[in-house]
């Protein structure tokens, strides 16, 4: 995220440049950067920033930190049945008619036009939606723990009652999800990403604590179930709190969503929900086909290599939706963003590429630490297709939110079904044939199929600037999938040679472009 600064501050660090050997004018400029720092712009942008970085690393740390507890103290088994709970769960979230990335784009758009009565009835509207959707899952809960679904998935009968209360509970607290996505969002529709980052933090940190907390003194899932419920309704009262307190006007009132969502604003619910519907099914097909084609405790292994690749991708992401209401804005005053597509694209590739490099790495003595010696050689072959698969996948991201901040969403909503229609028929096919390891493999060949169609469309449709050079985009990852799955030293080499630099030529050489550019245009 990068917020642009008065002429006067840039050409002050200029001046620093030029005038190193004169003491009397280093020490003005010093002065003066020191003034540029205590700027409003710079300060909001140094919160933004470091809070987003911190909630996206803490989490992920404490998830990993907590998974082998569980596994120790629960077993494989009753860690599958959790798993395959929060799989049913999760399916809940078919429901939220893509309200978080709404509020955002909403938000970010009614703030632009300083319409504040309208950003005010757009959040209104989606938590009232949000308070709806609460009783509906839990309804659903009910609904669904009085059929047999989990003896589908090998479940026994002493798990499977057990099981049946965690749906219902789980459904509580997939429900008040939908209203915490529209207090987040709304926050980061106002560029406030450091109070999203904070609240985030709270309710995700807090409640894996206290499950740690649980679980070591011996109490089982029920337990940590009902914890959770408690836990995210305080949160959810907490985030009420700060946004009423830091957005200026803002009431919390009951608005009629279903009236709302008929109106032209609200047309884009429907693109966002069908984005989410299409994702969230992609998202859980591979958990629930392994379940039914194996046993819960293959899922337990096969879900902790998930969740290495799930915490990544977790992490770039929160750094990605920062592009989205800054595009979302650029275009409501209609000025360029190539700039944060170069410069996000490059950064989230960095940072993921960087990270899958490390873990493969130094898996064999990290991972075997970290999950001990019995878990880590039936996990290792899923985790490291899953760090193939995240290869991948990282390039979708900032695509992603770029096409969603502009005014052609839809085509994400096409995109999705494409490529989770691609990656299903692969998945079935190949998990049938190789198990959990097909199912992976089924994974990278979807995505590897269908995200040209995504790069196609941003760059004819968003940015209008159709070249041969967007196809080329896909050498990096490619290379780089080589390097991590390939067993022949010589293929190692190649992997790594060729990764470095198409990566050097086609993400970190548009950068330095623009840094030159910038240069010349204050000089």
């Amino acid at each position: 995220m990068r917020t642009k600064l008065p002429h006067v501050y840039q050409n002050n660090i200029l001046i620093l440049l030029k005038t190193k050997n004169n003491k009397a004018n280093l020490r003005g400029s010093i002065v003066k950067i020191k003034e540029l720092i205590q700027l409003p712009q710079a300060r909001q942008l140094f919160k933004n920033t470091s809070w987003s970085l911190i909630d996206a690393t803490i989490y992920p740390l404490l998830m990993i930190v907590a998974t082998p507890i569980f596994i120790h103290h629960l077993g494989p088994e009753y860690y599958g049945v959790w798993m395959l709970v929060n799989v049913l769960i999760q399916g809940m979230q078919l429901f939220n008619f893509g309200l978080g990335d709404t509020t955002i784009r909403k938000v970010s758009m009614f703030q632009a036009r300083s319409d504040y009565e309208n950003c005010n009835k757009a959040i209104n509207s989606n938590i009232s939606l949000g308070v709806v959707l609460l009783f509906v899952c839990f309804i659903l809960g009910l609904v669904v723990s009085l059929t047999p679904i989990l003896r589908l998935f090998h479940v026994s009968a002493s798990e499977n009652n057990i099981g049946v209360q965690l749906i219902i509970l789980g459904s509580a607290t997939a429900g008040m999800k939908f209203i915490e996505l529209v207090f987040l969002g709304a926050l980061k529709g106002l560029e406030r990403f450091d109070l999203a980052a904070k609240l985030s933090l709270l309710s995700r940190g807090s409640v894996v604590l206290i499950a740690v907390l649980l679980v070591i003194y011996n109490y089982g899932l029920r337990e940590i179930f009902m914890a959770t419920v408690l836990i995210n309704f305080i949160n959810l009262l907490v985030q009420w709190l700060v946004l009423s307190i830091f957005h200026k006007g803002f009431w919390v009132h009951w608005v009629n969503p279903f009236r709302l969502i008929k109106t032209t604003e609200h047309r884009y619910n429907l693109w966002y929900w069908l984005q989410s519907v299409v994702g969230m099914c992609g998202f859980l097909f591979d958990k629930l086909l392994l379940s039914y084609l194996t046993d819960l405790k293959t899922l337990a292994y096969y879900s902790v290599a998930a969740m290495i690749g799930t915490q990544i991708h977790n992490v770039l992401t929160s750094f990605g939706i920062i592009v989205f209401p800054k595009v979302s804005a650029r275009l409501e005053r209609k000025q360029d963003f190539m700039p944060i597509y170069k410069w996000s694209r490059f950064a989230i590739a960095a940072l993921g590429w960087g990270a899958v490099l490390f873990l493969f790495l130094t898996s064999d003595w990290l991972m075997a630490w970290w999950l001990g010696t019995e878990t880590y050689l039936f996990s290792k072959p899923y985790i490291m297709l899953f760090l193939a698969y995240e290869s991948v996948l990282i390039i979708a991201i900032v695509p992603y939110q770029i096409i969603n901040g502009s005014e052609q969403l839809r085509y994400n909503t096409w995109f999705e079904i494409m490529h989770r229609s691609i990656q299903a028929f692969l998945i079935i096919t190949l998990g049938k044939m190789f198990g959990g390891q097909g199912i992976i493999w089924g994974l990278i060949g979807g995505s590897s199929i269908a995200l040209p169609y995504q790069y196609f469309i941003l760059h004819k449709k968003v940015l209008k600037t159709i070249s041969y050079k967007w196809p080329t985009m896909f050498l990096a990852p490619a290379f780089l999938v080589l390097f991590v799955l390939s067993k022949e030293p010589v293929y190692h080499l190649f992997g790594i040679v060729g990764f470095l630099l198409t990566f050097l030529w086609y993400y970190a050489k548009p950068v330095v472009k623009l840094l030159k550019i910038r240069l010349k245009q204050n000089g």
